[in-house]
């Protein structure tokens, strides 16, 4: 499917979707899609997989916008939010604008997108000789890994089971570049991931031996790519130094990431401290001075921030589409989407798949094919329901183009600060202001503008609004005690309680 595609290379060619002005684009695009297939198509067909699916991710999406009430950050928890409904766009999409006949084209968009982008790290790096960002144009090593390994068992399930040659072709083929972008990262999470959706592949397939060999085809496939790639007299150290490196990061301190989210459920057991808000907990429980922002394990991240209620919604959203893969095992591409799919549930236990929309939204078109292709005894819609799902698309997009504009103020006051501007990033912040009713952050942003510009006492009146609003932003309470020394006792208790591991509190 065009669409599909479109959106998931667009998200892959920027930095994987990781920042905000993307999920507004992406919601947009997929709303938009939801809401002319639902104008235009003769019959709206659901089934019960699918009204469970997509019921299980509209409460998951409700929970972390409620999570605002109690969260420690609101800012960072509504600015969760907008991301949680870019997931949701894709579920609705898939429920409300994919004919069961048309499902194979969310498989056929996800492989395509991969095998695009894979091709493309692979020509960069090795015609280019670009070693600095392995890992572009999605802009996380990892990420390319497991969204590269998601397309390489759909692409195997195509090249095994597709009805026309030119299909099976295209997709070994496609495997070439696929596997020698997973074998360069040396992402161990990717290939232990990988190893898990090829036992469901072959656990799932009627022709096991079959399956088992095609398995270690793409095995092979990367390898040997790899090795004809290492023949390149100027590449292939660099090759070397580049998994020796990833090597030495791919388990660095995940164990101290855990622990914190654990750590936290001290203070918040029952309702978690707010979405989002993973990296306010640890700044407070930290056991050394490192900065991060994820805790790469998406289970214990959604239960420090949203306790088990959230986890509970999550593990909901994420087994429906296995209990359907269950029941229609026997379709040609049900095996191998089933492998993807199950590819991304373990890898996002060992790292931040969630703020990867290019990697999670391809999970959602996966789980989306798995629970259409599950379809039994539909339920066509009434002029009534469609009217209404018109309605909640429409009321979907309003949100997430208020999120996008908000968010595209923000990041252009962020990039103006950092290119020396502070006055055009001043007036990004006011901008952003006007449109982002939920976060601090502008009123931070105009602050610091203020500050550059020499501005003191206009600063101080937007630092205090910062700080109501969001009395837990260390950033701006270490502003705060930079620039007022009047003011500097309390600045620095709060330092010390909020990152007490970090820094001292007169280091901006």
């Amino acid at each position: 499917m065009a669409l599909p595609f479109a959106v998931l290379t667009a998200l892959a060619a920027f930095d994987g979707g990781y920042y905000a002005p993307s999920w507004g684009w992406t919601a947009l695009a997929l709303v938009w899609g939801t809401a002319l297939a639902v104008l235009i198509r003769r019959s709206v067909d659901v089934g019960r997989f699918e009204v469970g699916w997509l019921a299980a991710f509209a409460l998951l999406t409700g929970w972390i916008w409620l999570s605002n009430v109690w969260s420690e950050s609101p800012t960072l928890t509504l600015l969760e939010g907008q991301r949680a409904l870019a997931y949701l766009a894709g579920a609705v999409f898939v429920v409300l604008a994919t004919p069961r006949t048309a499902a194979e084209g969310l498989l056929g968009a996800v492989a395509t997108a991969g095998a695009v982008v894979a091709a493309y790290a692979f020509v960069r790096y090795g015609i280019a000789s670009d070693e600095s960002a392995f890992g572009e144009p999605v802009g996380y090593s990892n990420a390319l890994a497991v969204f590269a390994a998601m397309a390489a068992l759909l692409a195997l399930g195509f090249a095994l089971r597709s009805r026309q040659l030119s299909v099976r072709v295209a997709a070994a083929a496609a495997l070439v570049p696929l596997g020698a972008v997973i074998t360069l990262t040396a992402s161990r999470g990717a290939w232990l991931a990988l190893a898990a959706g090829i036992a469901v592949f072959i656990a799932l397939s009627e022709r096991r031996r079959l399956a088992a060999a095609a398995a270690a085809a793409l095995a092979l496939a990367g390898l040997a790519s790899l090795a004809l790639f290492a023949r390149l007299p100027e590449t292939a150290p660099r090759a070397t130094s580049l998994r020796a490196d990833l090597f030495t990061l791919a388990g660095h301190d995940r164990g101290r990431y855990w622990a914190a989210a654990l750590d936290s459920l001290s203070d918040h057991a029952l309702l978690g401290s707010g979405a989002g808000t993973f990296a306010r907990m640890w700044l407070r429980y930290r056991d050394a001075n490192l900065g991060v922002l994820d805790a790469h394990n998406l289970y214990l991240e959604v239960l420090s921030e949203l306790g088990p209620v959230g986890l509970a919604l999550l593990l909901a959203a994420l087994a429906v589409p296995l209990a359907a893969a269950v029941r229609s095992r026997r379709a040609p591409l049900v095996p191998a989407a089933a492998a993807a799919y199950c590819t991304f549930i373990v890898h996002a236990g060992v790292d931040w798949d969630w703020e990867m929309p290019v990697v999670t939204l391809s999970a959602v078109l996966i789980g989306g094919y798995l629970v259409v292709s599950a379809r039994s005894a539909p339920r066509t819609l009434g002029a009534p329901e469609r009217a209404a799902a018109f309605a909640v698309a429409l009321g979907l997009g309003a949100i997430a183009f208020v999120g996008l504009v908000a968010n595209g103020a923000l990041t252009a006051a962020t990039v103006a600060m950092d290119e020396g501007r502070p006055g055009d990033a001043a007036a990004d912040a006011r901008r952003a202001d006007r449109w982002a009713l939920w976060s601090a952050e502008p009123s931070r942003l105009l602050a610091q503008a203020l500050v550059a510009q020499g501005t003191l006492r206009p600063a101080r009146t937007a630092l205090s609004e910062t700080l109501r609003d969001d009395p837990g932003d260390v950033r701006s309470w270490r502003l705060l005690a930079q620039y007022w020394p009047q003011e500097r006792q309390r600045a620095y208790a709060a330092v010390a309680r909020l990152d007490p591991r970090g820094p001292p509190p007169w280091e901006p």
